[in-house]
């Protein structure tokens, strides 16, 4: 089992440091060895206490992970002291490994996590051992004495920190505004960059979990180009689906693409013994001439990608229903549109189904289910007809209801749409609306 070791300190609220660190390997596959330097007492409020470790005890902690396991990488976070990153670096440069430097200096609660002389010594003894520094904007504001405001200045930073003497540079643009997240990767010749969504809340542990996924992806021998790329959809992943565990702010969640890959063959297996079970039930009066699609999303699903669907519709052929193709992920757009709509206001709402708008068949719906509606007549320029009505409906409604419906326009069907937390809660209700009209 490849193993990977972080150096830093201990969160004992387990959002950050290296809590946050061993959870990210293990997602990963991958074995985590640590090395603390100080332990803290904070919480998603606030941090409370630092307490550095003897540097006695620091070495020993080496000694015993070198003597023993074969590291692939490692990463440094919270290092704290002059002191402390002075035997590190000793430490460090023993091996040749891949080495992430996470300059961490302030919480995102905003207290301070490094003494004054931390700095000077983190750019002497630390930078030049890195395959990769990765501070955020107000880190990097910091080691290079001046204030980032915009994308260029980001390049620039990314050039003056190179300069210090690191392998790469990689500097996080989430704290900077905009539409996206921006990161910028420079290798001393060419800047990348990393392209995401933006999340509008605090989450602890962001930036020890981004490291520690790239670090993960360095040892198990990605370039580092692709170990950021994987990283960047890993943390927004795990940014997106955040945790509210305590009174503060929510904690990041590094296990959303491990439980994924875990959920996926259970997903596709249920979405298609389901879909059997929806053709042999399912009156021909419920097909609508476009046919029907039938999708069921992964727990963490963020794009179509993760969304199991059909890979052909359910379609009326004269007086029998056919169905063309199996079931697999990223196969159908406007069902996947439907169901990420529904899982930005209610995560469980992952599955939904289209029928045929009648009048008879609506006013069923009505008799059991909540119904929302969205306007198509409405709808702004260059977006997703189902991302924004089925947001737009949801919205007026107040909650994910059991039924979005949509009368149609010009060249476009009316729609009926039944969303459930899976494809048997979806069924649950197509049953009730079949038995309304009986």
């Amino acid at each position: 089992m490849l193993s990977a070791l972080t150096v830093g300190s201990s969160d004992c609220s387990g959002g950050a440091g290296i809590q946050a660190d061993l959870k990210t390997f293990s997602s990963l596959g991958i074995h985590g060895c640590s090395v603390i330097v100080c332990s803290t007492a904070q919480n998603t409020q606030g941090v409370y206490s630092i307490h550095q470790h003897p540097l006695e005890f620091i070495d020993e902690q080496f000694n015993a992970v070198f003597s023993d396991i074969n590291i692939k990488a490692a990463k440094t976070g919270m290092l704290y002291s002059k002191e402390i990153v002075t035997l590190v670096a000793e430490r460090l440069s023993e091996v040749t490994i891949p080495l992430v430097v996470d300059p961490v200096m302030i919480a995102t609660v905003g207290a301070s996590l490094h003494k004054e002389d931390l700095l000077e010594s983190l750019i002497k003894d630390i930078f030049p051992l890195a395959t990769v520094v990765t501070p955020n904007i107000h880190e990097a504001s910091v080691i290079i004495s001046s204030e980032i405001k915009n994308l260029k200045d980001i390049e620039n930073a990314c050039r003056e920190i190179y300069e210090l003497g690191c392998g790469n540079v990689l500097i996080k643009g989430g704290h900077l505004e905009g539409k996206e997240a921006i990161d910028f990767l420079y290798d001393g010749k060419k800047i990348r960059r990393f392209h995401g969504e933006r999340f509008a809340k605090e989450v602890h542990g962001t930036g020890c979990t981004f490291s520690s996924f790239i670090t993960g992806f360095l040892a198990k021998g990605y370039e580092l180009k692709d170990a950021v790329e994987k990283s960047k959809e890993c943390i927004s992943s795990s940014i997106k689906f955040s945790c509210k565990i305590g009174k503060g702010v929510e904690v990041v969640n590094p296990l959303t693409h491990f439980i994924n890959a875990e959920e996926k063959y259970r997903v596709l297996k249920e979405l298609k013994n389901e879909s059997e079970e929806l053709k042999r039930s399912l009156p021909l009066g419920f097909v609508p001439e476009v046919g029907i699609n039938f999708g069921y999303a992964l727990p963490f699903a963020s794009s179509s990608r993760e969304i199991c669907a059909l890979e052909g519709r359910i379609l009326k052929v004269k007086n029998a229903i056919h169905s063309y193709g199996g079931v697999d992920y990223n196969t159908s757009k406007h069902i996947a549109a439907v169901i990420l709509a529904a899982m930005h206001f209610d995560k469980e709402m992952r599955c939904a189904l289209n029928i045929k708008y009648s009048e008879e068949i609506l006013g069923s719906c009505r008799q059991n289910l909540t119904i929302g509606s969205f306007d198509r007549g409405k709808e702004p320029k260059d977006v997703s007809t189902m991302e924004w009505g089925t947001k737009e409906a949801i919205a007026q409604l107040g909650k994910v209801p059991d039924v979005i419906y949509d009368l149609g326009c010009v060249g476009k069907e009316p729609m009926i749409r039944i969303i459930g937390k899976n494809p048997k809660d979806v069924l649950r209700k197509l049953t009730i609306i079949i038995g309304g009209l009986k």
